[in-house]
């Protein structure tokens, strides 16, 4: 359901931090992978800015697994060789993307508009 609204505002804030040049986000499995230059607490503090929380995957395996399942590779434009050395993937968690806002809101109004319903939170 928060793939669309969520997904891509922490996409969206991602992709403006400097020296990113990909990213895949996944709502399902609460993570985004980032490749490119950029710092990862600076990738961190764009996620928190949009609200939700983040934290660098440190785990070796569980970071490789879900670069993995997020497409690692696919989406990464060629770099220069001067610059591979500089450039990195780092997978975040990301928690918090459930989309009351949006989502929320107007499945509630749904049910407040349903024959029957009397309450809706």
């Amino acid at each position: 359901m928060c793939q669309k609204n969520c997904g891509t505002t922490v996409a969206s804030a991602l992709r403006a931090c400097d020296g990113v040049s990909a990213v895949s986000v996944s709502f399902p499995l609460a993570a985004a992978l980032v490749h490119g230059t950029a710092q990862s607490n600076a990738l961190v503090v764009a996620v928190e800015d949009m609200g939700f929380d983040a934290q660098v995957v440190t785990d070796a395996s569980e970071s490789e697994e879900l670069a993995r399942q997020l497409g690692g590779g696919d989406d990464i434009p060629a770099v220069a060789p001067a610059a591979q050395a500089q450039a990195a993937e780092i997978v975040l968690r990301v928690t918090g993307m459930m989309c009351q806002k949006n989502c929320g809101t107007t499945a509630t109004n749904a049910l407040r508009n349903t024959a029957g319903v009397s309450s809706a939170v």
